[in-house]
């Protein structure tokens, strides 16, 4: 399988522009692929987990949250990750999750090529970074720049120098000069793909031709998408729907019967919910808010949907609205929607850990009425930790009173809704009152944690108003 020259633009918070699970041997190059949303680490150029063999090569990305992120073992040496360019702005350029591995790209004689562009700021130890290793599935291994050492130029652009790192991955375990990243001479290791000579199709001012797509479109509207076609569940029929109305709204086509089922779509949930997430994505939280509020929920996607925004909105202020969360993100995606996605996206970005999900999505045990879920989370308020903290919204300053309970020690974390670390303190049992200050914070929602040993002992949701 190849994909290529394709030109792709994200819409929504969580939408990944390639995907790749499972998919061994895998080429994807040559593709332009631009965010909408540099904020949020579910807004991914290119996915690949678990593919090894795949071949990451001349692609080029921006506007992403993450630019091109493996997690598990991709394995791929030599030209698994080639000539790409990462271009700022995005939060976090190459980056390995969940034990990433790529092997090592280039080699003593030729560089990997892949280019760091745009106005990257200097060096720091916060986002934005050119390479970011940090997170581990259960009973995986901590990611490591080890296992994916990088041959490069010396020049500029070729050679990434802030490079991050996120616990349990440790310092050493970062993309370092001379440890994980090497120059080598003039050369490199590898070259771009011939161009595909079949495809999608363009005319004499590059711009898209729609004739195939529209062809496409006309025959999922007449043939799938009606009621009295049994070939497909309705949540596919419904995902179908959402997929030619978000790629008609950012192109949009002059063919009758495509345009008439646009318009048909802009008066109910669907366009409902894709106004939501472009509101979200443009940090218009209390419009979106109300929206959410008043959209239909008629089916399981929507109703999905819907729960997942409105934990997203409102925060993750209690256990039950963390057992809410996992339980969205432990659903099958084909039956319940991008949801699923974006919910995976923000437990891993509270709980710093990764999880391999099991989409087998055996409908028989899928539950409709998600939210009363009785299985075992795999995060938990531990140990009967409780904290207050007051006042409550406030202006950056605040107090927070605690008791730990048996333990000794806990790491006080506070991050925003994207799932951005923005900041850190520890407290002890000797005293039970601490005056936080968090004033160079903006106005808005954070959550704030209490931390013992990876362990996440208690939370509640901060809200900072100036």
């Amino acid at each position: 399988l190849r994909i290529s020259n394709n030109t792709i633009t994200l819409k929504s918070t969580g939408s990944r522009g390639v995907s790749l699970f499972n998919s061994n041997n895998v080429v994807v190059d040559a593709n332009t692929i631009i965010g909408n949303n540099t904020a949020s680490i579910s807004n991914i150029g290119i996915f690949c987990e678990n593919s090894g063999g795949c071949k990451i090569k001349c692609n080029t990305i921006t506007n992403t949250g993450h630019g091109v992120e493996f997690r598990g073992n991709n394995s791929s040496s030599g030209d698994g990750f080639f000539g790409n360019t990462l271009l700022y702005p995005m939060k976090r350029g190459l980056v390995l999750s969940g034990g990433g591995i790529i092997g090592t790209q280039g080699n003593s004689s030729g560089a990997s090529a892949n280019q760091w562009t745009g106005a990257w700021p200097a060096a720091a130890n916060a986002d934005p970074n050119q390479t970011f290793v940090g997170g581990t599935p259960p009973g995986g291994a901590a990611s490591s720049a080890i296992n994916s050492q990088l041959y490069v130029h010396n020049n500029t652009t070729e050679l990434p120098t802030d490079n991050s790192f996120l616990s349990p991955s440790a310092i050493g375990d970062r993309f370092v000069l001379n440890i994980s990243i090497f120059t080598t001479p003039a050369g490199n290791t590898s070259t771009c793909p011939s161009m595909l000579l079949q495809g999608l199709r363009t005319n004499g001012t590059n711009t898209i031709d729609n004739t195939d797509r529209d062809n496409d479109f006309v025959n999922y509207i007449n043939n799938l998408v009606p009621a009295a076609n049994t070939d497909l569940t309705p949540q596919d029929k419904f995902m179908l729907k959402q997929y030619m109305f978000e790629d008609l709204s950012q192109n949009p086509s002059t063919n009758s019967t495509i345009v008439n089922f646009y318009n048909q779509q802009q008066t109910g949930s669907i366009n409902a919910y894709y106004d939501i997430d472009s509101l979200l994505a443009a940090g218009n939280i209390a419009l979106a808010n109300a929206k959410n509020n008043q959209a239909s929920q008629t089916n399981d996607i929507t109703q999905t949907q819907n729960a997942y925004n409105a934990l997203y909105i409102n925060g993750i202020n209690n256990q039950s609205d963390m057992d809410n969360l996992v339980a969205i993100a432990n659903l099958c995606p084909s039956r319940y929607g991008n949801a699923v996605f974006e919910a995976r996206a923000l437990v891993q970005s509270i709980t710093y850990v990764g999880k391999v999900y099991n989409d087998s999505c055996d409908n028989s045990t899928s539950r409709k009425n998600y939210w009363y879920d009785d299985e075992t989370s795999s995060v938990s308020v531990a140990g009967g930790v409780q904290a207050k903290l007051y006042p409550n919204p406030n202006n950056g300053m605040f107090m927070l009173a605690y008791d730990l309970k048996t333990r000794h020690e806990a790491t006080i974390t506070i991050i925003d809704i994207t799932g951005k670390l923005v900041y850190t303190g520890s407290i002890d049992n000797l005293n039970n009152v601490i005056e936080i200050n968090t004033s160079s914070l903006q106005s808005g929602i954070y959550f704030i944690q209490l931390v013992h040993d990876k362990t996440l002992l208690w939370t509640d949701k901060l809200m900072i108003s100036k």
